[in-house]
């Protein structure tokens, strides 16, 4: 049974009122701009795992909680091919000299396919393998327990020596990153998907920038590979924190900030919110250490526009633009332009015209524009830039495949993504500083938010431009929400069209089966009836 048909039957046991009751959490209030303390890292408490289950690191500060799902075997959904070797039949022949032989006679295939027809299912092709079995093809999919009764009565026989399963084998696509077996948001039961894409596939995101418009980023091993040279937006040298305002370092200076600052009656420590963000997208695989990005063959534009307080639009604005490769008055030219921008950031009101301008100069430099839907349990048509136009709108789901209980909905959410819920299970693991103010070291660490889900979804964004380049904006959405699978529980407040698939993403393009998920080609343009030497 796939994850899709047990989240319609999830759905259809809600909906006749079967459902379990729940535990409601009042979200935390999200901030005007940049990171809620949600998605700083604020986590319910949860019992202590045994000794043998607390993985450690020497390199790292913190201690890892384990919560994972066992996968289902994909041989349950049906099995229609059966690898039978036959015990050779022979016959003893007399010569015309008297002498007597034995010679190999035509196996007994009448055995197999009466054992067949008791199933209901009927062969539909033979072949000879070089072993001497034969693969036999059915007509129909047998249940597992079906298969199980068919091999167990046709081993019975005395002309049949073995049946098995032909199982259908795949890369072996896990990398051996420390952590990775507590990413569940990559392999869990109600993941992303994304270990089946990289089996699908090996391009991972090769040769695909994604600009990540943030509070910049940290030194951390797990992630400094796929960075490459961005730009600080930030105007405020006191936001900034490095003394002179907008700069080509982009580096993550701490977004700490005392009691009474910031409109806030009690202090916080520094979120290293872009460093997560970066590490859920783009950390480096089968390095041995730590996790495993989304895209690990992407890279990570590094675009920084919040500091200490949050930031201004204005400057958000800027780092858009840039990012798609647009000219900003008193910044370099952007020489590596991104396909992809990832806006784990928001406020409430309504669409600006200035965040509307820059996501439409983005979306015409060919860049799709994804942005988190906001962490307090309202519609999502109340934070901007989530309610502007032209945007894939990504809300959260926990490890249960459910609506994180803190999560935005509403019509303005395009698609789900793990993004923890600690209320219920474990949050998002990834990269981030050790430090409580200023850099000390690195570590890793769970946070939960729609600013986690979002990397999720540019990341498999990453893995399809990867497979097809000439993808749009557009298309890319599109094949998104084609591709999605329902979630565990119903959500009637909205939670778009389900959870990210990576894998049924990749096959859309490259399996002529699931063809029919793939987006429209886009209408060619009409001719400018006006061009620019009309009139001279």
């Amino acid at each position: 049974m796939t994850k899709r048909t047990r989240g319609a039957i999830a759905s259809l046991v809600a909906s006749l009122g079967l459902a379990v009751s729940t535990l409601t959490v009042p979200a935390i209030a999200q901030s005007s701009f940049g990171s809620s303390d949600r998605d700083a890292g604020v986590e319910a408490p949860a019992p202590a795992p045994s000794p043998e289950e607390v993985p450690t690191d020497p390199e790292a500060s913190e201690t890892l909680d384990v919560s994972e799902h066992t996968e289902i075997d994909p041989d349950l959904e049906g099995v229609d091919q059966f690898i039978v070797a036959y015990s050779e039949p022979r016959q003893t022949i007399q010569s015309e000299n008297g002498e007597s032989r034995e010679q190999s006679q035509e196996p007994p295939r009448s055995v197999i396919y009466e054992e067949l027809y008791k199933k209901g299912a009927n062969p539909v092709d033979e072949t000879v393998t070089a072993t001497g079995a034969t693969v036999v093809k059915t007509d129909r999919k047998l249940s597992q327990q079906e298969a199980r009764d068919f091999i167990n009565e046709a081993e019975a026989k005395d002309e049949i020596e073995y049946v098995e399963i032909d199982q259908r084998m795949h890369i072996n696509a896990a990398p051996n990153d420390r952590y990775y077996k507590h990413q569940w948001g990559l392999h869990g039961e109600w993941g992303a998907e994304v270990d089946e894409a990289w089996g699908e596939h090996p391009a991972q995101g090769e040769g695909e920038v994604i600009a990540l418009v943030d509070n910049g980023v940290a030194n951390h091993p797990d992630i400094n590979g796929n960075i490459i040279p961005g730009y600080d937006f930030i105007r405020s040298s006191w936001s900034a924190r490095d003394g002179d305002g907008r700069d080509a370092d982009p580096t993550d200076e701490g977004d700490w900030y005392e009691a009474g600052e910031c409109g806030r009656t009690r202090g916080s420590s520094s979120s290293w919110h872009g460093t997560h963000a970066a590490g859920i997208m783009a950390a480096t695989a089968n390095d041995g250490r730590g996790i495993a990005g989304v895209a690990p063959k992407a890279k990570i534009l590094n675009v920084r526009v919040l500091g200490k307080c949050g930031g201004a639009m204005s400057d958000i604005a800027d780092g858009i633009i840039w990012a798609s490769g647009g000219y900003v008055p008193g910044a370099p030219a952007n020489p590596n332009p991104a396909k992809i921008i990832n806006l784990s950031l928001g406020g409430t009101g309504q669409c600006s015209r200035t965040y509307q301008n820059a996501i439409n100069r983005a979306v015409g430099n060919g860049a799709v524009v994804v942005v988190s839907a906001g962490n307090d349990d309202e519609d999502a048509a109340t934070a901007q830039p989530g309610n502007c136009q032209n945007v894939v709108v990504v809300g959260a789901a926990s490890d249960e495949g459910s609506r994180a209980q803190y999560s935005n909905w509403g019509d303005t959410v395009d698609i789900t993504a793990p993004g923890g819920d600690t209320t219920v299970g474990p949050g998002i693991l990834s990269t981030v500083d050790a430090g409580k103010t200023t850099s000390v070291g690195y570590m890793w660490k769970r946070y939960e938010g729609t600013s986690m889900a979002a990397p999720f979804v540019s990341g498999v964004a990453a893995l399809v431009r990867s497979v097809d380049p000439a993808l749009t904006p557009s298309q890319i959405e599109q094949l998104l929400k084609n591709t999605a699978y329902e979630l565990a529980t119903e959500c009637p407040e909205g939670c778009g069209a389900g959870m990210v698939d990576a894998h049924h993403a990749i096959l859309a393009l490259t399996d002529p089966e699931h063809a029919g998920d793939r987006p429209a080609p886009e209408p060619a343009p009409l001719p400018d009836p006006y061009p620019w030497w009309w009139g001279w």
